[in-house]
């Protein structure tokens, strides 16, 4: 039987590109868009899909579609196309939902809940109360945001995860402005693939123990929050304090650690072993 590893046309993904590297016998890496018109997704007028009650449907599914791109929507429904992200979304959910378990909590994606950053810091600091999340102004609309008192501020789009580097504020007039104080302390990465939990720091040295281990217990609370099995946390680590600045599903950060590869690939053959079981599509 044949595992689909399903990935959008444009955004593309880490765990697939290690697939590329080390391919895996009964792994099948697979567009978004392919995959679709392949298990009988098909145009009913020009603003309707339909998924063919005829069509096979596939019976095991890695998912690592994050987001859907305006590449998958004009592939699925020509160029010019009317239709929206929600109608691929609903397709494609309605072919894997036989494949594997869908998240009962998932929000914008079947991974989790795909979140702006100021939801991400609101949902965590309910769970996590002793966890400092960074200072922020959203200006709604044209309003321009008061940055007094700001050390290093962060002007960026409320779905930037991994831009956290001090700007200055765009020039023209902006809609919608966010503008993050960055936190201070040393920037620890988290990301948890099957069962391999991963702390590191981006400048390569060592993590202590003791940090180790208070991130260790921290992220899997994260996790849930973010109805996530796989994912990956930023954080900001100071004399006493520990930042909680973003998640993603992404795992752009964590395809640069030396360790991502074999860590990745090991979870592609833990999910081939338990794809033989019914409905347990994602680990």
């Amino acid at each position: 039987m044949t595992t689909f590893l399903v990935f959008d046309d444009k955004v593309g993904d880490p765990i697939a590109d290690v697939l590329i590297k080390r391919p895996i016998d009964d792994i099948e890496m697979v567009e978004l868009s392919k995959f679709l018109l392949r298990f009988g997704v098909a145009n009913d007028g020009p603003c309707r899909l339909i998924v063919s009650p005829d069509s096979i449907r596939p019976k095991s599914v890695i998912d690592r579609v994050i987001e859907i791109s305006p590449a998958t929507i004009e592939a699925v429904g020509g160029a010019g196309t009317p239709l929206q992200r929600g109608q691929v979304y609903a397709a494609y959910e309605e072919l894997i939902s036989g494949a594997m378990e869908l998240s009962c909590d998932r929000q914008y994606t079947s991974l989790g809940k795909l979140v702006p950053l100021p939801t991400q810091w609101l949902l965590v600091r309910q769970r996590l109360p002793q966890v400092d999340v960074p200072a922020f102004v959203y200006g709604y609309g044209p309003e321009t945001t008061d940055t007094t008192g700001f050390d290093q501020p962060i002007f960026k789009s409320p779905f930037d995860l991994y831009g956290w580097k001090p700007n200055k504020r765009p020039t023209g007039l902006i809609w919608d402005e966010l503008v993050v104080d960055r936190p201070t302390g040393r920037p620890l990465l988290s990301y948890q693939l099957g069962g391999e939990l991963v702390v590191e720091a981006f400048d390569g040295e060592s993590v202590s123990a003791r940090l180790t281990e208070s991130i260790t217990t921290l992220f899997p609370i994260v996790l849930d929050v973010f109805a996530a099995r796989v994912g990956e946390a930023l954080w900001f680590v100071g004399d006493g304090s520990i930042t909680f600045a973003a998640f993603s599903h992404f795992l752009a950060g964590a395809a640069r650690s030396r360790r991502f590869e074999g860590i990745a690939h090991t979870y592609l053959l833990q999910s081939l072993a338990i794809l033989g079981t019914p409905r347990l599509g994602q680990i």
